[in-house]
């Protein structure tokens, strides 16, 4: 936004700026030398500063015009950017009434903007803890005047993180909440897929030497604390070799897999 107002104060305030010193400082000079007259020079006089009212409300019409017209550029590309948003955008009153969302908003809620605007969060959305936990945060917000972040908020079948800031005036006082709610369910399933890579065997799905490792070093660390023993149970698969090698190891992985499940089914969850 400073570069368009910096070129509208360049060029039109410094237009208005050399005519109106020209005026001030010649117009009566000139006027006093070209009318003799008295009664002349008083009806001039009036129509001249006529003219300089009519030439200043021009120029001045011109430049709030062309600041008008930049500000409902910029307002329509923001406005934009809001809309293609693929978060969820919206603003509310200190008494958490929206005042404005993006079409994203709409798409996921499926409740057009006309019936949102104007509305709380418990008048458009019934959906259990969510709507109460979303409504709490953003009059949170507006009593605490700080910035809030929500972590694996769920609405539906979709995991949201929830971000809401404070809206206020020139005089420092709250007057709103804005907020983005940033949808990271393929984030958290991306998440989950390479937790898994990581921590588990990928034929039997139990937890591997990785995961082992830790799982002991916290164990000792607890029992350290604690004053208690660690216990670690060793289980062998005698002959397993003997498996792979006369009946193959597609069979020999079956039999990995239906031991995985039936310790499985003997361990507590």
């Amino acid at each position: 936004t400073g570069d368009w107002s910096s070129d509208v104060c360049s060029s039109d305030l410094l237009i208005y700026l050399v005519i109106g010193f020209v005026w001030i400082l010649f117009s009566d000079a000139i006027v006093n030398k070209l009318v003799i007259d008295k009664h002349i020079l008083v009806v001039v006089s009036t129509y001249k500063g006529w003219l300089y009212v009519i030439v200043t409300t021009i120029i001045l019409y011109n430049l709030i015009s062309k600041i008008l017209r930049k500000v409902e550029s910029v307002e329509e590309r923001y406005k934009t950017l809001v809309n293609n948003s693929q978060n969820i955008i919206y603003s509310c009153d200190s008494n958490g009434v929206f005042t404005a969302i993006n079409h994203k908003f709409s798409q996921i809620t499926g409740i057009k903007s006309s019936e949102i605007i104007g509305k709380n969060i418990d008048e458009i959305i019934s959906y259990g803890a969510f709507d109460k936990l979303w409504g709490n945060s953003i009059m949170k917000v507006i009593d605490c005047g700080q910035t809030l972040y929500l972590e694996n908020i769920r609405y539906k079948d979709e995991i949201y993180y929830v971000t809401l800031s404070p809206i206020f005036d020139i005089k420092n006082k709250i007057i709103g909440v804005t907020g983005t709610n940033n949808n990271v369910t393929q984030y958290k399933k991306n998440e989950q897929i390479i937790r898994k890579m990581v921590y588990y065997d990928a034929l039997t799905s139990l937890p591997n030497r990785v995961l082992f490792y830790e799982k002991v070093k916290d164990g000792i660390n607890l029992s350290s604390k604690n004053g208690t023993k660690l216990v670690i149970l060793f289980l062998d698969m005698d002959k397993f070799k003997r498996v792979n090698d006369t009946l193959g190891h597609a069979l020999g992985d079956e039999l990995l897999k239906e031991t995985a499940k039936r310790l499985q089914s003997c361990m507590r969850i």
